[in-house]
């Protein structure tokens, strides 16, 4: 009969009846209050819902049965994870991972962790072990784009975004920040490509378009980038950044009324290029007996 409820519980949860999983873990619970699994699940849910205290509480439960569970440790760190408090994340991704070393999600998260920390090897050598598990994953690859990108290392980046990219070509991430390396070393007709097809993907992204103008004004395509800084304008009417980009790539000072600016126009590159997107989390959840 536990076993049935717990079965119910598990494939009302992969079918998205949370209400009815929740149900059928309580009442598995009310009959034996010390099942694992059931624990598991139950903190699962809850952290689902955002009630971190009480996911916390019941992992700390299930893991007071079962100290070298690997699944409880995982679901542990992200409680952590979500809550903010990388150290504990790592901590206990750490452990898991002592127990379970070949998975590809704990190292996924545990790479994610240590991006948060700004330890950029770390997390390279997080994301490396990952793709090698999961060679597959284009959100591992891209996040090893990242973490190569902010180590400084933009050849390995490019790399790992084109294979992001080629895993899923419908990808958006990996064409900005790619397009961005370019326009760093001044491949402005590369960079431009790439960040057209971001434009494509992503076309209610004004930060995209500007970024676009910013390429196409310096390949000397003067028309197009006026173009592209008025449409994220349009996306973004309250930014005044990009209208003293039109007037300053137009010069047409008549279209827009803007405000005295408060900062530098030559601190708005770097603004704008110190973008960071928040790194992908997957929300896989796997239940092992």
């Amino acid at each position: 009969m536990q076993g049935n409820l717990l079965e119910q519980a598990k494939l009302s949860y992969e079918s998205g009846e949370y209400n009815q999983s929740l149900n059928a873990v309580h009442l598995l619970l009310s009959q034996d209050p010390h099942n694992v699994s059931g624990l598991n699940l139950l903190g699962v849910l809850l952290l689902d819902e955002g009630d971190f205290t009480k996911a916390n509480v019941t992992f700390h439960e299930a893991l007071v049965l079962t100290p070298n569970d690997h699944r409880i440790l995982f679901n542990l760190g992200l409680v952590a994870l979500y809550s903010g408090s990388l150290k504990d994340a790592e901590d206990y991704f750490n452990q898991s991972l002592k127990i379970n070393p070949k998975s590809s999600e704990t190292l996924f998260k545990q790479g994610v962790v240590r991006y948060g920390q700004q330890n950029y090897v770390g997390s390279i050598e997080s994301f490396t072990k990952a793709k090698e598990l999961s060679p597959n994953d284009p959100a591992i690859w891209f996040n090893l784009g990242q973490s190569y990108e902010q180590n400084q290392e933009y050849n390995q980046s490019v790399s790992a975004y084109d294979q992001a990219i080629i895993l899923e070509p419908n990808y958006s991430k990996p064409y900005y920040f790619k397009g961005r390396i370019f326009s760093y070393f001044s491949e402005f007709n590369s960079s431009a490509e790439v960040l057209s097809q971001y434009t494509i993907l992503e076309p209610t992204d004004d930060r995209g378009w500007f970024l676009l103008s910013q390429v196409l004004e310096k390949k000397g395509d003067t028309n197009l980038s006026i173009e592209a800084i008025k449409k994220a304008i349009e996306l973004r009417p309250e930014n005044d950044d990009y209208k003293r980009y039109y007037i300053l790539y137009s010069g047409d000072y008549n279209t827009f009324t803007i405000e005295e600016p408060t900062i530098p126009l030559s601190w708005v590159s770097a603004i704008v290029g110190s973008f960071i997107s928040i790194l992908l989390f997957t929300q896989r959840r796997t239940f092992k007996e």
